[in-house]
């Protein structure tokens, strides 16, 4: 009887897991919370990937933009996305503050 057998492998492969999805979420929490606008909660390691349908994004972007307005910020996987709908939105965001968003990487669109 090791320490790894199989009686105790599974509760120690699921207390892994547990242990790494709430660091995941720590790690989320303490860089996303403060600087990026309101959005829907991400799940853990997938972000916001199953709220979004990519073949036909309007619709989900649609359905988000009732919910929290017309500026509003996604995590697909670890990387963050703040999606501006309407002209008022992007003119604000690119005209009047573009300061905040001068030195940012050009987008993959």
């Amino acid at each position: 009887m090791g320490l790894l057998s199989g009686d105790t492998l599974g509760p120690l492969a699921v207390a892994l897991l547990i242990f790494l999805l709430l660091l995941d979420l720590m790690h989320r929490r303490s860089r996303w919370a403060p600087r990026y606008p309101p959005g829907p909660t991400p799940l853990p390691v997938l972000g916001n990937l199953l709220q979004v349908d990519f073949e036909d994004p309007r619709p989900s972007f649609n359905q988000l933009r009732r919910r929290f307005g017309n500026v509003f910020s996604l995590q697909q996987v670890w990387t963050p996305v703040v999606v501006l709908n309407g002209l008022a939105a992007v003119r604000e965001a690119l005209v009047y503050r573009s300061q905040d968003t001068a030195d940012r990487p050009p987008p993959a669109v």
